[in-house]
Protein backbone atom coordinates (compact mmCIF):
# COMPACT_ATOMS: atom_id res chain seq x y z
CA UNK A 1 0.00 0.00 0.00
CA UNK A 2 2.80 2.44 0.84
CA UNK A 3 4.40 1.71 -2.54
CA UNK A 4 1.21 2.75 -4.31
CA UNK A 5 0.93 5.88 -2.16
CA UNK A 6 4.57 6.79 -2.85
CA UNK A 7 4.10 6.27 -6.57
CA UNK A 8 0.97 8.43 -6.53
CA UNK A 9 2.67 11.30 -4.69
CA UNK A 10 5.71 11.07 -6.93
CA UNK A 11 3.44 11.11 -9.99
CA UNK A 12 1.66 14.24 -8.77
CA UNK A 13 4.99 15.98 -8.14
CA UNK A 14 6.28 15.04 -11.59
CA UNK A 15 3.02 16.15 -13.19
CA UNK A 16 3.27 19.54 -11.44
CA UNK A 17 6.76 20.23 -12.82
CA UNK A 18 6.82 22.74 -15.69
CA UNK A 19 7.47 21.58 -19.27
CA UNK A 20 8.41 24.99 -20.64
CA UNK A 21 12.24 25.42 -20.60
CA UNK A 22 11.97 29.03 -19.38
CA UNK A 23 9.72 27.99 -16.47
CA UNK A 24 12.11 25.12 -15.66
CA UNK A 25 15.04 27.57 -15.42
CA UNK A 26 12.98 29.86 -13.17
CA UNK A 27 12.13 26.90 -10.93
CA UNK A 28 15.78 25.84 -10.67
CA UNK A 29 16.90 29.42 -9.91
CA UNK A 30 14.17 29.84 -7.28
CA UNK A 31 15.03 26.52 -5.62
CA UNK A 32 18.74 27.37 -5.60
CA UNK A 33 18.09 30.79 -4.05
CA UNK A 34 15.88 29.23 -1.39
CA UNK A 35 18.55 26.68 -0.47
CA UNK A 36 21.24 29.36 -0.24
CA UNK A 37 18.94 31.56 1.86
CA UNK A 38 18.23 28.70 4.28
CA UNK A 39 21.87 27.61 4.49
CA UNK A 40 23.10 31.14 5.31
CA UNK A 41 20.37 32.05 7.80
CA UNK A 42 22.64 31.70 10.84
CA UNK A 43 25.17 34.05 9.25
CA UNK A 44 22.45 36.70 8.92
CA UNK A 45 20.74 36.05 12.28
CA UNK A 46 23.32 34.63 14.74
CA UNK A 47 21.30 35.48 17.89
CA UNK A 48 18.22 33.67 16.59
CA UNK A 49 20.30 30.61 15.77
CA UNK A 50 21.88 30.67 19.23
CA UNK A 51 18.42 30.73 20.83
CA UNK A 52 17.22 27.97 18.50
CA UNK A 53 20.21 25.88 19.60
CA UNK A 54 19.25 26.35 23.26
CA UNK A 55 15.63 25.38 22.54
CA UNK A 56 16.77 22.34 20.55
CA UNK A 57 19.09 21.18 23.33
CA UNK A 58 16.27 21.54 25.86
CA UNK A 59 13.92 19.54 23.62
CA UNK A 60 16.53 16.80 23.21
CA UNK A 61 17.07 16.59 26.98
CA UNK A 62 13.31 16.38 27.59
CA UNK A 63 12.97 13.66 24.96
CA UNK A 64 15.79 11.66 26.57
CA UNK A 65 14.13 11.99 29.97
CA UNK A 66 10.73 10.96 28.59
CA UNK A 67 12.16 7.91 26.83
CA UNK A 68 14.12 6.89 29.92
CA UNK A 69 10.98 7.25 32.06
CA UNK A 70 8.91 5.19 29.62
CA UNK A 71 11.59 2.50 29.45
CA UNK A 72 11.84 2.39 33.24
CA UNK A 73 8.06 2.11 33.68
CA UNK A 74 7.84 -0.63 31.03
CA UNK A 75 10.76 -2.51 32.55
CA UNK A 76 9.36 -2.42 36.08
CA UNK A 77 5.89 -3.38 34.86
CA UNK A 78 7.34 -6.30 32.92
CA UNK A 79 9.45 -7.49 35.87
CA UNK A 80 6.48 -7.31 38.24
CA UNK A 81 4.27 -9.37 35.95
CA UNK A 82 6.96 -11.99 35.34
CA UNK A 83 7.21 -12.66 39.06
CA UNK A 84 3.42 -12.74 39.55
CA UNK A 85 3.36 -9.70 41.82
CA UNK A 86 0.57 -7.45 43.01
CA UNK A 87 -2.94 -7.58 41.63
CA UNK A 88 -3.27 -4.84 38.99
CA UNK A 89 -5.43 -1.80 39.64
CA UNK A 90 -8.74 -1.49 37.87
CA UNK A 91 -8.42 0.63 34.74
CA UNK A 92 -11.04 3.12 35.96
CA UNK A 93 -9.06 3.94 39.14
CA UNK A 94 -5.65 4.14 37.49
CA UNK A 95 -4.01 7.59 37.43
CA UNK A 96 -0.65 8.80 36.16
CA UNK A 97 0.37 9.25 39.81
CA UNK A 98 -0.31 5.56 40.44
CA UNK A 99 1.84 4.58 37.49
CA UNK A 100 4.71 6.84 38.50
CA UNK A 101 4.49 5.80 42.16
CA UNK A 102 4.22 2.07 41.46
CA UNK A 103 4.45 1.11 37.79
CA UNK A 104 3.90 -2.55 38.68
CA UNK A 105 0.23 -1.87 39.50
CA UNK A 106 -0.76 -1.08 35.92
CA UNK A 107 -3.38 -3.44 34.48
CA UNK A 108 -2.40 -6.17 32.07
CA UNK A 109 -4.59 -5.64 28.97
CA UNK A 110 -4.17 -9.24 27.82
CA UNK A 111 -5.25 -10.69 31.16
CA UNK A 112 -8.10 -8.19 31.40
CA UNK A 113 -9.30 -9.18 27.92
CA UNK A 114 -9.31 -12.86 28.90
CA UNK A 115 -11.30 -12.30 32.10
CA UNK A 116 -13.70 -9.58 30.94
CA UNK A 117 -16.35 -10.96 28.57
CA UNK A 118 -17.49 -7.44 27.65
CA UNK A 119 -14.20 -6.81 25.82
CA UNK A 120 -14.09 -8.29 22.34
CA UNK A 121 -10.90 -10.12 21.47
Amino acid sequence: MSLIRTALVLGVVIYALPTDPKKQQELVASASDTIVWGATYCQREPETCKQAGVVMNTAVEKAKFGLALAADVASKWSEQHKTGGNKPLEASTLTIGDILANPANTPDPVAQNETDPSIDG
